[in-house]
């Protein structure tokens, strides 16, 4: 564990360090006079909900860790499986959104309002498309993609069940993405700051609960 930490903290510092030889021999913008503090203050606006974002996502997976490991490590393995599967979905989800934070940016800019509105639905679609894949997928080939992990009869009974309930999330989760990359696009960072970890936290709550089983009220305050 230490090597692979070691190992990807190296590889980002020699790639920082590849890209600005590069930069310097081949760009023919200048950094110099460049620094605004009001351009940093734009760009801080614009990117701290992302951040606060992922920094909430963390959490509450800090939390449900806590929460199921309580029940047994069945139940955290089962959880591990899920989460690996999961991945997928979101991750191509989350790809279509960080494109449609740029085309939503430019056109409003712009005041394309007819683009801006194509681009959005185009990219809740393509992320219902593909969360309704998943779930298609996590209903009907259940049990081979638990099998991909175990072969164990008990994991293989608790990952069923589990499987089938919190693929239901994934009904939920493409208009989310798209209306957080929308806003985050049109700079209303504020409503972009509290949507998505309020659903984040409440609508994983509710979903989770249904599958693993703790109180609601364990996670509700957060």
């Amino acid at each position: 564990a230490n090597g692979a930490a070691i190992a990807t903290a190296l590889g980002y510092v020699f790639s920082f360090i590849f890209s600005l030889i590069l930069y310097k021999q081949r760009s023919i913008l200048s950094l110099k006079g460049a620094f605004s503090f009001d351009a940093l203050k734009s760009i801080t606006n614009i990117a701290l909900p992302s951040m606060m974002v992922s920094a909430a996502g963390s959490i509450v997976g800090l939390i449900y860790n806590r929460l199921i490991l309580s029940y047994g490590l069945d139940e955290m393995a089962v959880y591990s499986m899920y989460l690996k599967l999961e991945s997928f979905m979101f991750l191509a989800s989350s790809g279509i959104s960080s494109a449609l934070v740029v085309i939503v940016a430019y056109n409003y800019g712009a005041r394309y309002f007819k683009r801006v509105k194509i681009a959005y639905f185009t990219s809740m679609l393509l992320s219902l498309a593909i969360m309704l894949l998943g779930f298609a997928f996590f209903q009907i080939f259940t049990k081979q993609l638990v099998m991909l992990f175990t072969a164990d009869d008990k994991l293989l009974d608790m990952g069923l069940r589990a499987f089938k309930k919190l693929s239901y999330c994934f009904l939920l989760t493409s208009f989310n993405i798209s209306t957080s990359g929308l806003l985050q696009g049109l700079g209303k960072v504020r409503c972009r700051f509290w949507q998505a970890p309020l659903l984040c936290c409440l609508g994983q709550a509710c979903w989770r609960k249904l599958a693993v089983g703790p109180p609601l009220s364990w996670v509700w305050p957060l």
